[in-house]
């Protein structure tokens, strides 16, 4: 799990999970938003040379000390209907826009604005704008084809890292 905060008002724009599962080697952002990040595990490995190791009853670890991990701090759900404009035939800009944390230090989860969203025949690109003056995220979707536009149910979620 990649969490990413922009050093000041920016965008994360068609971010791009690199490597693949068991061997995940960066991520890109298209905008080339400068800020910082951190990793979280999705699973624990034996990384500490010393402290807790949890195991389940058939030896799986499920928990060592040394693993990064994340504190999540809010999740936004609820967003408003910006509106849509028609750049050229076909092709729609959905914008939503909802209250954030950002000045509370929170890093935000990008790993789910990091995919295209499916449609019938075709797909949305995703972004998300960062604006500090407002504490306010702006998503937006460039589409071509079928989105329903009147609702938008992405989640973002915000952490602070955690060891």
């Amino acid at each position: 799990m990649i969490f990413a905060k922009p050093d000041g008002n920016g965008a994360f724009q068609w971010v791009r999970l690199l490597g693949g599962p068991g061997n995940w080697t960066g991520w890109l952002n298209e905008s080339n938003t400068p800020g910082t990040y951190f990793v979280a595990a999705y699973e624990s490995k034996p990384t500490a040379t010393y402290g807790m190791r949890l195991w389940d009853s058939s030896s799986k670890l499920l928990f060592d000390n040394g693993t990064p991990c994340a504190q999540i701090t809010n999740v936004i759900t609820s967003w408003a209907f910006q509106g849509a404009t028609n750049t050229s035939v076909g092709r729609w800009v959905f914008s939503w826009t909802a209250s954030a944390p950002l000045n509370a230090g929170g890093y935000m989860l990008i790993n789910n604005i990091a995919y295209d969203l499916p449609g019938n025949d075709t797909y949305s690109k995703l972004s998300c704008g960062w604006n500090y003056s407002s504490d306010r995220v702006t998503a937006v979707l460039q589409n071509i084809g079928d989105f329903r536009g009147d609702s938008f149910f992405v989640p973002l979620l915000f952490a602070k890292p955690v060891g």
